[in-house]
């Protein structure tokens, strides 16, 4: 009841002044109600086998009524300022995991890895192919895995957090240096659950829905994945969720050295013992694609500064949408002449049934 009341005080008409049109919708009302009124007082006496129906012909009229009122309401344009609407799907959910292990600062492709995998998130970002409702959230990782925001439709908050992903001028501990895929394939169910659980218990005191879209990975990685941790677990999660993972391999087969600096494991604390140490890295398509296929998504590779894979992707987003009808709560003003028309047509088409089986 609270919804309903505050609905109705929210509700406003851009065009009231059509409401001038309800005097002959009355009159209209009036003439069919004396006309059946008139035929319901001449009709002959009923016999002991006779029949009578109700409107009969004139039911016709009744509903010319009825249509002429609910257009004069459509025509006034009301409006709610905000609450639930039938959302009819057609709405994804997009985890971006992106690596920033130190592999990623190689320079076969130019400038780095690193700028070649924020270049090519960014496009898709930027693509157009995310529309109201859908959502992405971005998950950073080497060693471990971190979640640097949750499920959101701000593809420019996204964009500000993805920017942000930089590797740092000394590497303080090994974490940072190496890739660990299971870790972050195992986290990102854990946070999903975490954000799912938080509106179903929620969602309504937020007046916020929450609902059931499909969810992908897009795992933007050069495979070059040192743990070799077994996915088994973490892939058996994934599927539990039906989220499929989508493999992006960013660099080339090409063994490269990547140089950087680091602080000496043997001595964390020691800022001054400082040094320089030299990895060799290749693209690594095994994991990414043994990833990709048991989660059934697709693997693709970024192996040139001029490659492109945005249409893959596209299609990876949009063949992966939700279609489940479900409410969806906005707090913006919007025109509701198209519900009344709807229900009005409902109404309508119902009576006319069950007239034509009468």
């Amino acid at each position: 009841m609270p919804d309903i009341r505050l609905w109705w005080e929210s509700l406003r008409f851009v065009d009231p002044a059509y409401f001038i049109l309800f005097d002959a919708v009355a009159g209209l009302f009036a003439a069919v109600a004396l006309i059946i009124i008139h035929k319901f007082v001449r009709r002959p006496k009923k016999s002991k086998s006779s029949r009578y129906k109700l409107l009969g012909i004139d039911f016709k009229w009744v509903g010319a009524a009825f249509i002429c009122l609910v257009s004069v309401f459509a025509l006034a344009r009301p409006q709610v300022s905000g609450g639930y609407t039938v959302n009819y799907g057609g709405n994804v959910r997009v985890a971006v995991a992106f690596d920033k292990s130190a592999s990623m600062k190689s320079g076969d492709l130019k400038p780095s890895r690193h700028a070649v995998a924020v270049r090519t998130v960014t496009d898709l970002v930027d693509s157009g192919i995310f529309i109201p409702g859908d959502k992405i959230t971005l998950f950073t990782f080497a060693g471990h895995s971190n979640w640097r925001m949750p499920f959101s439709e701000d593809l420019e908050d996204f964009k500000v957090k993805l920017a942000e992903i930089e590797h740092p001028e000394v590497y303080q501990e090994e974490s940072q240096l190496y890739t660990d895929l299971a870790k972050v394939l195992e986290h990102i169910p854990e946070c999903v659950d975490k954000q799912d659980n938080f509106f179903k218990k929620g969602g309504r005191v937020l007046n916020a829905s929450w609902p059931p879209d499909n969810t992908i990975v897009l795992l933007i990685s050069d495979g070059d994945d040192w743990e070799n941790t077994k996915l088994d677990p973490a892939v058996r999660e994934l599927k539990k969720r039906k989220i499929k993972v989508f493999s992006v391999g960013i660099g080339t087969r090409t063994p490269t050295e990547v140089t950087f600096r680091a602080y000496n494991p043997d001595f964390p604390e020691d800022v001054t013992k400082i040094e320089q140490v030299k990895i060799k890295t290749a693209l690594n398509t095994k994991r990414l694609k043994e990833i990709a296929d048991k989660t059934g998504g697709e693997m693709y590779i970024v192996d040139s500064a001029s490659s492109s894979v945005g249409n893959s992707l596209q299609y990876a987003v949009n063949s992966n949408r939700s279609h489940i009808p479900h409410l969806t709560y906005s707090d913006k003003r919007r025109d509701i002449w198209w519900d009344i028309l709807t229900i009005g047509g409902i109404i309508i088409g119902s009576l006319m049934i069950v007239k034509a089986r009468g």
